[in-house]
């Protein structure tokens, strides 16, 4: 299924992933050709209370595949687009960002006003405290390998004079 779906993201039209309309409402961007089997859909879903054009990939329930059609109607990769990114977002960028979405199965963020690390708000933090425990985790391992280490390297015999 995700070659179906780089496929898509491949053959969407640079114009469909640029110079977004300010309108608030839900736009269907572009859609496989039927010859094609027509499995994703690209959308529009309006601007994010912060500025950013919600695009999203979702799955068409008269898909030709019958995964995809099982997943719809489902979004499938999310890419949010900052509305005054200057110079705006280039297509391949976009192309790719809708890969990794699909593939991390999270959100991707293109442009916006650089904020600090306090001003990022919830979403941000809560990537931190996952990453601060994963930390934590990588950190206690090296430490018990080390004791570990340690205590094979005293229980040696050592070398007599």
């Amino acid at each position: 299924m995700a070659k179906y779906f780089q496929s898509f993201v491949e053959n969407i039209p640079a114009n469909k992933l640029e110079h977004f309309s300010p309108g608030k409402g839900q736009q269907n961007l572009y859609k496989e050709p039927i010859r094609d089997g027509s499995n994703w859909r690209l959308n529009r879903q309006g601007i994010t209370t912060d500025n950013y054009h919600n695009l999203q990939i979702q799955a068409n329930r008269k898909a030709k595949s019958l995964v995809v059609r099982k997943m719809a109607p489902l979004t499938v990769s999310t890419v949010l687009v900052w509305g005054a990114a200057e110079p705006p977002i280039y297509p391949e960028v976009g192309r790719e960002a809708f890969l990794v979405s699909y593939d991390m199965k999270r959100n991707e963020r293109l442009g916006g006003p650089a904020v600090k690390d306090k001003e990022m708000g919830d979403n941000s933090k809560k990537g931190k405290t996952k990453n601060k425990k994963i930390n934590k985790k990588e950190k206690k391992a090296e430490d018990s390998s080390e004791s570990r280490n340690r205590s094979r390297s005293s229980s040696k015999p050592g070398k007599g004079k």
